[in-house]
């Protein structure tokens, strides 16, 4: 019984070691997206550009849907 449990356990770890990756996360839509590391900076400005420049009034009837 205490080795079943154990095969079980290191079974579940191993499912969540592989579910954590990046690109599996990305594949499977439950993050928003890889930024290519080279891209950081213009991607992080771009983003404060944008929060500068205009206002953020939000949703006027519905609210943010997500997958």
């Amino acid at each position: 019984m205490r080795s079943l449990m154990l095969k079980l356990l290191k079974t579940v770890e191993q499912m969540s070691e592989q579910m954590s990756e990046g690109l599996v996360a990305s594949s499977m839509i439950t993050d928003d997206g890889i930024i290519d590391p080279r891209d950081t900076r213009n991607v992080i400005g771009f983003c404060l550009s944008i929060v500068c420049n205009s206002s953020i009034d939000g949703a006027t009837e519905y609210g943010v849907f997500r997958l």
